[in-house]
């Protein structure tokens, strides 16, 4: 199997059905070094399991970030943390509406890459609204603080 030494994807002609590069061949008394094929066929798994990522914390996100908002439209919710003096709306509806949204952005990113950093963003704005609304930790808040960070690592890595 041959690969691009420009983008790494799988090659089966002359040129790079990805990005068009000129493939060195056998036939130019080149040699394919199997170190460099070896190099980009872990390249094209490490991105694969990015994916994976991707879809995964999206999708578990979308689920938090709709079952926190709707936690924060319940009236007997809010009266019960109005009363313990916490803030419904920086507690759980923002951060609901921000983790939603950025969940969507984390799954869409497969195509935009630039989408992940976007998710990275909202998920550390989700955290901080949410502490600031309680005054506490919560699950919400230990999340957002995980995943954040990892979609901005993931963004500078797939670059």
């Amino acid at each position: 199997m041959k690969y691009c030494s420009n983008c790494g994807s799988k090659v089966e002609g002359s040129f790079c059905s990805n990005c068009g590069t000129k493939i060195q061949t056998e036939e130019n008394n080149v040699q394919f070094n199997s170190e460099v094929n070896a190099y980009f066929q872990k390249k094209l798994e490490s991105k694969k399991n990015h994916d994976i990522y991707r879809l995964v914390v999206g999708i578990v996100m979308i689920i938090l970030g709709v079952c926190i908002f709707v936690a924060g439209m319940d009236e007997g919710t809010k009266l019960k943390y109005l009363i313990l003096g916490y803030n419904t709306t920086l507690a759980f509806t923002l951060p609901g509406l921000l983790t939603l949204a950025a969940g969507i952005l984390s799954i869409v990113s497969k195509k935009v890459n630039v989408l992940l950093l976007i998710s990275g963003i909202l998920y550390l704005s989700a955290a901080i609204c949410n502490v600031c609304g309680i005054s506490d930790i919560s699950i919400l808040f230990i999340l957002c603080c995980v995943f954040g960070p990892l979609n901005i690592v993931f963004y500078t890595k797939t670059r």
